[in-house]
């Protein structure tokens, strides 16, 4: 499996962005070699239905995209806390999941109706492919995000 667990690393297949396959996700700037969520890392990512090269955040340096690593409000990443998220050139107030600070997914300072991980649609969140009135991880919901059975305070 392309993912990895704390320290053990494994590359990634790719990234699915709008529809389409990515070699890399870039984030602040450089390209990325994983995506992290609550600190484990996933292979794939699909964000709704259309194609693109990369995605970029903020044009600066990060080596992997963290979503609520810490518990933040928005987005932090690579352990930072940041006020917005830029996709493909235009800010948003923030990246939220399924929280306290969000009904939905907000981008572009707009609610979005649906967020595709993986090649599925889903209400809020599903990663690797499965709709979701909450947030999905290996096809489990839960009102925090967890993966691989282990819940992540």
């Amino acid at each position: 499996m392309a993912y990895t667990l704390g320290a053990q690393e494994n590359a990634i297949d790719s990234q699915t962005i709008y529809g389409q396959e990515c070699d890399r996700l870039t984030i602040y700037g450089r390209e990325c070699d994983r995506l992290t969520i609550y600190g484990q890392e996933c292979d794939r990512l699909t964000i709704y239905g259309r194609e693109c090269d990369r995605l970029t955040i903020y044009g600066q340096e990060c080596d992997r995209l963290t979503i609520y690593g810490r518990e933040c409000d928005g987005l932090t990443v690579y352990g930072r806390e940041c006020d917005r998220l830029t996709i493909y050139g235009r800010e948003c107030d923030r990246l939220t999941i399924y929280g306290q600070e969000c009904d939905g997914l907000t981008v572009y300072g707009r609610e979005c109706d649906r967020l595709t991980i993986y090649g599925r649609e889903c209400d809020r969140l599903a990663i690797y492919g499965r709709e979701c009135d909450g947030l999905t991880v290996y096809g489990r919901e839960c009102d925090r995000l967890s993966m691989f059975e282990n819940d992540i305070d």
